[in-house]
């Protein structure tokens, strides 16, 4: 099982890579330094039937402010299994442009797979011609405890024509006072290290209208945007498919701030309610109600982390608020990001109230993302803005996964349907079936009796399959029945109502299916 440092603070606002630099006229951060922001990041996982090195990501930012001439790095492994070795990379490089990201590739071939590989990056700098001795990265009050991947021969436990991915991500184009992420062309190497198939670039509405060289300025022909388009479609794969999209800041019945996944849209929605570009100018340009409007059959919309807990002061300050079912009917909505850190009480708890919603005759579906600035490895970030900084491994790429099933690697018809599953590891998938006939997840079965069959995996990584459930949700009693589920089993279908499926494993890994409705 993969490793999890012990390291945990309680943060006010959780957020993208740190940035250091941004202060008031009058006021500094405490965390503030006359240094770039410099960054080293792993993949969690490594999948060797994908790529036979380590892919390490630097990151130096604002470096146009503060200039450093990176000499070396040396990167110190330890596995589990007490194998270690160091290797020292000569730079030499002169490091003096707002952005530097660099791909380094370390040899792994000695580590035994199944292990967790331990590693620490020492960066040799001189900044300011001073020397300057950097262990992962310069974020101040941070552990700077080594980074853990845990290295797999089997990759994820998927059947053929199923593909995983994040559904929600931020790359570079997310970059403001106070967060940014790392670049689109990195992300792909790390998606392919990870075993991932595909990835949705999610920046803030509110980022992607500013300038090039300056966040605090908005500039009306879009340009970040349109590059942003642009990049992605030119890193856009059969291997690694990328799918471009917006978070926007949108407001919901009552007129409150929520965020929105638009995916694939190809015309710019205005959104920078809770930017805080402009204090005391937080109320919405959009609302939910105009949504339908934009649909196509190309793009996809779906509702941002929409169980969230809104803090009292993102209330008070963002006029930010909560998802609600009106808001999902205004917005024609039936795709919830319900999954987007690994917290695995609230995710229970999510899951409780979107069954509430599903029993009061709702289909909504499900689907899973992280959030992540990048944060491959550890997530880095401000925890309260001028004064404290965090890191914790809620929020990593490619933690919980969105897996759909496609003849193709074609994400959005696939998910439009609702024919997926959320997992952070193993597969569970399941289908009801009465002689030729045949219903998939998303779909509404016309049947009282039917049997019901699952596909079931997992790997050494996940642990064995401890539970697997069956959950029939019976509309007109409102209530819903779980029972431990073997396969096939022929069950009485509810006249209206729905089955859905969960797994656990005995590493405490979880999959979720979505339903199959029920309708005579």
């Amino acid at each position: 099982m993969p490793y999890i440092p012990d390291f945990e603070l309680l943060p006010l606002m959780a957020i993208g890579y740190a940035e250091l630099h941004y202060h008031l006229p009058w006021l500094y951060p405490l965390y503030h330094r006359r240094q770039p922001e410099i960054i080293a990041d792993l993949p969690h996982r490594l999948a060797l039937d994908k790529t036979d090195f380590l892919p390490l990501s630097i990151i130096i930012k604002d470096a146009d402010k503060y200039p450093v001439h990176l000499q070396s790095i040396t990167v110190e492994l330890l596995d589990t299994c007490g194998t270690c070795s160091q290797e020292i990379i000569e730079l030499d490089i002169q490091v003096n442009s707002k952005w530097f990201s660099r791909l380094l590739f370390i040899d792994i071939s000695s580590y035994t797979p199944n292990n967790v590989v331990f590693t620490n990056v020492n960066f040799e700098l001189t900044c300011r011609n001073k020397p300057l001795m950097i262990k992962n990265d310069n974020f101040p009050g941070l552990s700077k405890k080594p980074f853990c991947t845990w290295l797999t021969k089997e990759g994820l436990p998927l059947p053929e024509n199923w593909y995983a991915g994040d559904i929600h991500y931020h790359s570079d184009y997310t970059s403001d006072q106070v967060e940014f992420g790392a670049d689109i062309s990195s992300t792909v190497t790390m998606a392919k290290a990870l075993g991932l198939s595909w990835f949705c670039v999610t920046d803030h509405s509110y980022d992607l209208d500013d300038t090039i060289d300056d966040f605090t300025k908005n500039d009306p022909a879009l340009p970040k945007w349109h590059d942003m388009l642009k990049e992605c479609n030119e890193k856009d794969s059969s291997e690694v498919r990328i799918i471009a999209g917006e978070e926007v800041s949108i407001g919901n019945n009552k007129g409150k701030n929520v965020h929105l996944l638009a995916l694939n849209q190809k015309e710019f929605i205005d959104g920078h309610g809770d930017s805080a570009e402009v204090w005391g100018k937080n109320i919405p340009q959009h609302n939910l109600c105009e949504i339908p409007m934009y649909k196509t059959p190309e793009n996809l919309f779906i509702a941002a982390h929409p169980l969230e807990k809104v803090s009292l002061a993102q209330k008070l300050t963002l006029r930010r608020g909560s998802w609600s079912l009106e808001d999902y009917q205004q917005g024609d909505i039936n795709i919830l990001q319900l999954i987007n850190s690994d917290e695995p009480k609230k995710i229970e708890k999510d899951i409780l109230t979107w069954t509430k919603y599903l029993l009061q005759g709702k289909k909504l579906f499900i689907t899973a993302g992280n959030d992540a600035h990048g944060n491959f490895n550890i997530m880095r970030q401000i925890s309260f803005p001028f004064v404290t900084l965090w890191e914790t491994h809620k929020q990593i790429f490619g933690r919980w996964m969105t897996i759909f099933e496609s003849t193709s690697n074609d994400p959005l018809p696939a998910l439009a349907t609702g024919r997926m599953i959320v997992s952070n590891g193993p597969f569970l998938a399941f289908y009801i079936h009465q002689l030729e006939d045949k219903w998939q997840m998303g779909e509404t079965c016309p049947l009282r009796h039917g049997s019901v069959n699952y596909d079931a995996r997992t790997t050494p990584e996940f642990g064995e399959i401890d539970t697997i459930y069956c959950y029939r949700g019976d509309l007109d009693t409102g209530k819903e029945f779980r029972f431990p589920l073997a396969c096939p089993v022929n069950i009485a279908l509810p006249a209206n109502g729905y089955i859905r499926m969960s797994l656990l494993t005995t590493k405490g890994f979880t999959a979720y299916t979505n339903p199959i409705f029920t309708s005579n």
